[in-house]
């Protein structure tokens, strides 16, 4: 039976038209149905009789192959439903075949009347659906990812066609930013975000050429409201790792970089591309873990070489404590995105905030001195810095009981006095100190943390005989070394770097304290033999701990030591065991660490960084760049051209890593490089006396 165009649906003259209106139509009458519930059309899924497609590929192709005969010579023939009722026009441009037309001025013409009909704002809700009438919610936006990139891969085979995207898209935004300017954020539902979202994919999006296309969605997506951005979010997460990547470094960076490389200040644009960013960074961190991409990628060269970060720190503090959210362009700050700032950006703002914390509270000192009118004591330079006075035979009791004392200083800037020396700190007395002080308290001979001589990690020592304090100290040397820029020759598995953020910590952070551990949980979990488990491992809900010499066993849950291991439980298992292993174990002894670092650091800013960039901050990094260390050198009785100078660079050069390693920690007491590299160091080369060419 053939079956005439059904009234909601043109027969347009022109061939490519008709064609794009036979496929979708065949396609919503395959998938949906015309609704009659009796319908005899065999062709229609209302038929009680009709055989369901197998999936909506299978739909588009049928639909595509009864599209064919309406272009039967001499008669065409059609099988769509008299009462077929057609809904908005939705473009799926994939399905159509466009190669069919030779003339490429006919093929053009037809792409640029699908386009500018099919890429506007109602239409694009309903476009590119996984299936019809796909729902839209805050976990999936219903669109067909692989469809629309092979729709848009057909539309960029041609300037013109190109060219009319650019100028359709750019439209598309306009409107979608006067929508939501004028109603004050309207878009309420899911399927409203669609366009913006198809928008963003666009792959030409990226390209200068289309910086106004990019400029007002950019603009678009900031006055999203908070619902509405983070489902926007919820489905970026959800794209693969190319096209995220491509967002982020191609798409949002290029257009940052561009633009705070071309311009002398910073404009209100930089700040719209920079909460989308913030947008995408979220999105990466919301599929856990590591994230669906390095952090690193967020980092921003242009920001961390253009901007003046100090200024920049003033900003933001400024609207901290006015009570402002630093997330308006009236107080917008690249410190308030801090995903953006690299490791030395960061702790050039740490410095900037370390030395403002100082002054206010050497403020505050003068303050309460000037109040306390005649009866004042005059103020002196010890009044202003924090003066630990060390004994050295007795160096940790010696430094508890100073800390002690001074725990409303140890803001101020830090000045260490061994009892019995003469001398002034200018800052290798004070390295001296923490050298001493870490090495004492982290030796395995003091009982306080154990060390593995693989991995070359320390940790905490669960049956450490010490008392809290002790930790508790080591907390705040660690907090104190941060603040006066001390680098300290510890290493600690990223999982505490992690619990000193607040983060939580699981399996994968097994691997680096104890790999072969985390191997054996990895093949419990893996084990494909589940009924034989229990025979194979033999283990019930209980832990070994080694404790000097005698093996004590610890339940992991309640009657823990009667409850078997099996297939059912291995889950649980392996959780309860790492989570005793990182957490529970040590609970006593990091609680009162954490709680001495935070004495010190607990503030706003460092949630700024994360686990492996408080590592830098804290340890160094191990990248020695000597080249870098030679660029900025300064001269005392020498310049960069004397002979005595070239061969000492030459011999560095050809130095190993060991050498080098070496050459360092004598020159300046540690073999890691500060976070902003070893051309930040001010290292200065003299001569031994005026009348001597040695060093």
């Amino acid at each position: 039976m053939s079956y005439q165009w059904p009234p909601d649906l043109k027969c347009h003259s022109d061939i490519k038209l008709r064609l794009g209106e036979l496929v979708r139509g065949y396609y919503y009458q395959l998938t949906n149905g015309c609704g009659v519930g009796d319908c005899k059309n065999s062709r229609c899924r209302s038929n009680p009789e009709f055989q369901e497609v197998d999936s909506n590929a299978c739909a588009f192709e049928e639909a595509k192959n009864l599209a064919r005969d309406g272009f039967r010579k001499p008669k065409p023939v059609y099988y769509f439903c008299k009462h077929l009722h057609y809904p908005v026009d939705t473009l799926h441009l994939d399905v159509l075949d466009f190669d069919v037309l030779d003339d490429a001025k006919e093929k053009n013409r037809s792409l640029i009347t699908c386009i500018k009909s099919g890429f506007c704002y109602e239409s694009l809700m309903y476009s590119f659906l996984k299936e019809y009438n796909c729902p839209a919610n805050e976990e999936d936006s219903g669109i067909d990812i692989e469809s629309l990139m092979k729709s848009y891969k057909l539309l960029s085979k041609d300037e013109e066609i190109k060219s009319c995207m650019s100028t359709t898209l750019r439209a598309l935004a306009q409107h979608m930013e006067g929508t939501q300017s004028s109603q004050g954020g309207a878009y309420t539902k899911s399927i409203q975000l669609r366009p913006i979202f198809i928008l963003f994919l666009w792959p030409e999006i990226g390209d200068p050429d289309h910086t106004p296309v990019l400029t007002t969605l950019f603009r678009a997506l900031c006055l999203l409201g908070k619902n509405m951005r983070h489902t926007l979010i919820s489905w970026l997460s959800k794209l693969d790792y190319e096209l995220f990547y491509y967002l982020v470094a191609h798409v949002v960076q290029n257009f940052l970089t561009l633009n705070l490389s071309s311009s002398s200040y910073i404009e209100k644009i930089v700040f719209h591309a920079t909460v989308v960013l913030g947008m995408l960074y979220e999105a990466s961190r919301l599929v856990g873990g590591e994230g669906k991409i390095e952090y690193k990628e967020f980092y921003n060269d242009a920001v961390n070489s253009v901007v003046d970060i100090k200024q920049d720190y003033r900003r933001w503090y400024d609207s901290k404590i006015n009570g402002r959210t630093g997330e308006d362009w009236d107080s917008f700050s690249f410190t308030q995105f801090s995903f953006i700032l690299d490791p030395a950006a960061k702790s050039m703002v740490l410095s900037c905030n370390a030395m403002t914390q100082q002054g206010e509270v050497q403020s505050a000192v003068v303050a309460n001195m000037l109040l306390g009118g005649m009866a004042a004591p005059m103020i002196t330079h010890d009044d202003l810095i924090c003066v630990l006075r060390i004994d050295r035979s007795d160096l940790i009791q010696s430094s508890l009981q100073q800390v002690t004392l001074k725990l409303d200083d140890l803001k101020k800037p830090l000045r260490i006095q061994f009892l019995g020396e003469d001398g002034i700190d200018e800052g290798g007395v004070k390295k001296e100190f923490f050298q001493l002080l870490t090495k004492e308290l982290f030796d395995p001979l003091y009982g306080m943390f154990k060390y593995d001589e693989q991995s070359h990690f320390h940790w905490f020592n669960q049956n450490s005989f010490e008392n809290t304090q002790e930790f508790r100290l080591i907390g705040i040397m660690f907090g104190l070394a941060i603040y006066n820029s001390v680098i300290l020759d510890i290493r600690f598995p990223m999982a505490i770097y992690k619990k000193m953020l607040g983060m939580p910590v699981g399996l994968k952070d097994l691997k680096q304290l104890d790999a072969e551990l985390y191997k054996g949980l990895c093949d419990l979990l893996e084990f494909e033999d589940l009924d034989a488990i229990e025979e194979m491992y033999q283990r019930n809900f209980t832990v070994e701990s080694d404790a000097y010499g005698a093996q004590i066993q610890v339940a992991l849950k309640p009657d823990g030591e009667n409850i078997p291991l099996t297939k059912d439980n291995r889950d649980e298992y392996v959780q309860l065991y790492t989570s005793y292993i990182l957490e529970d174990s040590i609970k006593k002894q990091f609680d009162a660490f954490n709680s001495g670092f935070q004495e010190v650091c607990g503030c706003d800013i460092f949630k700024m960084f994360g686990p492996e960039e408080l590592e830098l901050l804290i340890c160094g990094s191990p990248d020695l760049d000597f080249h870098g260390l030679e660029k900025e050198c300064r001269y005392d009785g020498y310049t960069k051209t004397s002979e005595t100078i070239k061969s000492f660079w030459e011999i560095v050069h050809t130095m190993t890593e060991d050498e080098r390693k070496r050459l360092l920690k004598f020159c300046t007491g540690s073999d890691r490089v500060p976070i902003k590299g070893l051309g930040s160091m001010l290292f200065v080369v003299a001569r031994n006396g005026d009348d001597s060419d040695m060093l």
